[in-house]
């Protein structure tokens, strides 16, 4: 018996149970680029009114992309496509069971 196969296949997942990278992806860059054009639009037609309370809820969810991505239109992209994929990561590690060996 190969030690070797049966070790390297051990922490490998069956073909099911992956998680489609090209689906989840653009998802929710798609979904998290409209959230940001709806909050900012909320934003600017609220502008010299009081703000109702969810509205300090949905800027917390709104500052990656307002203030660290300079970049107006491939921005939400960017930030909404690096979560996902790093959220994607986190919950294979979970599966797997690594993030829990250290």
């Amino acid at each position: 018996m190969n030690t070797n196969k049966s070790l390297s296949t051990e922490h490998q997942l069956p073909r099911q149970a992956r998680w489609p990278y090209w689906v989840f992806v653009p998802i929710v860059a798609l979904s998290y680029s409209a959230f940001c054009t709806w909050f900012l639009l909320e934003a600017w037609g609220r502008r010299g009114e009081p703000k109702p309370n969810w509205f300090d809820v949905a800027s917390v969810f709104a500052i990656p992309r307002l203030f660290l991505v300079p970049i107006p239109i491939i921005g939400p992209f960017v930030v909404g496509g690096s979560g996902s994929f790093l959220l994607i990561w986190f919950a294979q590690r979970l599966q797997r069971g690594s993030l829990s060996k250290r």
